[in-house]
């Protein structure tokens, strides 16, 4: 049986849809964070990064590299870089109710 699924360009996501991109190396990651953000950046669009505690600083370093205007985005909250612990496990503990809360205040 033929296993059939699409593949979209960053460029075809719209509101409400969901992403995973599984990558093998920093490089990919890299590549995939940033073309990301940056697309959502262009397009005027609020970005909310969720990763791993130890992966906000990579990712500004990588953000910094090929933009040197993102710390404006920052500033303005148009862009924002939470971890998993601060978004999840805020606490000590999950509390979904906590968490969607944090999350309207994003908005």
């Amino acid at each position: 049986m033929k296993k059939w699924r699409q593949l979209y360009k960053i460029e075809d996501l719209k509101p409400g849809n969901h992403l995973c991109c599984i990558y093998e190396t920093d490089e990919e990651y890299k590549s995939i964070i940033t073309s990301y953000i940056q697309f959502g950046l262009q397009n005027n669009e609020k970005i909310l990064c969720i990763v791993e505690d130890n992966n906000i600083e990579t990712v500004l370093s990588y953000l910094k590299e090929d933009a040197k205007d993102i710390d404006h985005f920052l500033t303005t909250g148009q862009l924002s870089i939470l971890s998993v612990a601060d978004l999840y496990l805020e606490g000590g503990n999950f509390d979904p109710d906590r968490m969607i809360k944090k999350l309207q205040r994003k908005q």
